[in-house]
């Protein structure tokens, strides 16, 4: 018995404040996160709108063939001027971090016209390849994001096309969103901020309110419920099983849960008074039945085995060989010259010579279950250890019976002489038991006609 106290044990209080502190923790993490993807992708989507509209804006007020001279010649004019003057007023009026107009190469970029403060030092083969990409007919503003220059960008893109409608340049405007990240980090100050000064009201009621409704009540019912189970395993006279009122009225589920305690304790204390009575009557059938098992199950004999053992041990395998887990061998042993033993020394050596034989068998297969299924005729079952050395014990066996056989010092029923066969267990051939005690019993067999032979 293991004696149970509530000391040292968590407070339900305490245990359901900290779920609530982490549940918080938990939702808060969620709010945060869920917010932060929230925010980027409606600021992300605000700026590629503003950036888009921008590129929309400005290519309707483009010459192609102003763009196409300049590609030829890199010679400044007043239409580029103008077209870079366009540029940086629509950098300021969207808020863009630069508008430029590029033409792509293979692995390189011409910048042609690009607003003042563009930076358009490098870029990555990610947006080289995008820009290829975008020299097609299709007119319509598309995105790449590029994390490899000196701060995280977005970059709207839109072809330029000449008067025959062939892409000839990019319009491109750059998008700073590295801005974000930091403008989060004060949203999720204030969250936390406002989350803890909630957490602080909302716990400090929940304290004390648990405290007087749920925890004080609980805790006693436990004491009684302890000391109800201390009482059960010390075990206590049944008729002293009775459970300590907590003295519970809080008019609610509580109260209750300790009506169907109290009710649920003295139907476990009618139960012991009623299992007492019942368990020494039940010893006694047990040990009946054991009794019976043995009679049922035991050669009178030998002590070993008999043939209803037998046939149950015979279900078994043929269960063990349905579910494929089977592994097993069957020896099937024959006496003899039992019969002129008992009618030349009577049956008295004749039941001495059955059990000399017995004993033989069952000190070499001493891992395994000998059945006597016939005044002459023993079966072994071997699984498991007993399968261990097989080969050497039957070498062994017919090594001993030639040995009392050929030991004239001996009384005739002392003198073993058995024919032995043995067949181990094959899936491939064998679908029952019995498939295996039939070929058992065929190399026996065959083996007492081999005997019978040699001492003709």
């Amino acid at each position: 018995m293991v004696e149970k106290s509530a000391k040292g044990k968590k407070k339900l209080r305490r245990s359901i404040i900290g779920a609530m502190i982490l549940s918080m923790a938990l939702i808060y993490l969620v709010l945060v996160n869920v917010g932060f993807f929230v925010y980027r992708d409606e600021v992300i989507k605000e700026h590629e709108e503003y950036a888009g509209d921008a590129i929309e804006y400005i290519s309707r007020g483009i010459d192609g063939e102003v763009i196409q001279k300049y590609i030829d010649t890199q010679m400044e004019t007043y239409a580029t001027a103008y077209i870079r003057k366009t540029l940086n007023m629509v950098v300021k009026t969207h808020h863009l971090e630069a508008v430029y107009i590029v033409v792509p190469r293979e692995d390189s970029v011409l910048r042609l016209i690009m607003s003042n403060d563009a930076d358009l030092s490098s870029f990555s083969q990610k947006t080289i390849d995008h820009f290829n990409e975008r020299m097609d007919n299709r007119r319509i503003v598309t995105y790449v994001r590029d994390e490899t220059r000196m701060s995280d960008k977005y970059t709207a893109v839109r072809p330029l096309f000449d008067e025959h409608g062939n892409p000839i340049a990019l319009i491109c405007a750059d998008v700073h969103i590295g801005n974000i990240g930091a403008a989060f980090v004060h949203f999720s100050f204030y969250m936390l901020v406002a989350m803890l000064g909630l957490s602080i009201v909302i716990i400090g009621v929940m304290y004390w309110w648990l405290g007087k409704r749920i925890a004080l009540p609980l805790s006693r019912l436990q004491d009684s419920i302890i000391e109800f189970e201390n009482k059960f395993y010390r075990g206590s006279d049944p008729s002293e099983l009775l459970i300590n009122d907590p003295e519970i009225h809080t008019k609610d589920e509580l109260e209750t849960l300790w009506g169907y305690i109290s009710s649920l304790a003295d139907d476990v204390r009618r139960y012991a008074i009623d299992i007492s009575k019942k368990t020494d009557e039940f010893e006694d059938m047990r040990e009946q039945v054991k009794e019976m098992d043995e009679i049922a199950f035991s050669d009178s004999l030998t002590g070993g085995e008999n043939k209803a053992a037998y046939v149950k041990a015979m279900e078994h395998l043929d269960w063990e060989i349905s579910i494929k887990i089977a592994r097993f061998a069957i020896i099937m042993a024959d006496l003899n010259y039992l019969k002129r033993t008992n009618d030349t020394y009577g049956h008295e050596k004749g039941n001495m010579y059955i059990i000399y034989n017995y004993n033989l068998l069952r000190r070499i297969f001493r891992y395994s279950k000998i059945y006597r299924i016939g005044g002459d005729e023993f079966v072994i079952i071997l699984k498991d250890k007993g399968l261990h050395n097989l080969g050497d014990n039957l070498q062994k066996l017919q090594e001993e019976m030639q040995s009392t056989w050929e030991d004239e010092s001996l009384q005739p029923w002392e003198r073993l002489s058995s024919a032995i066969g043995c067949a181990v267990y094959d899936p491939s051939i064998d679908h029952s038991a019995e498939d295996v005690f039939e070929r058992a019993d065929e190399a026996m067999y065959a083996e007492k006609k081999r005997m019978h032979a040699g001492r003709e």
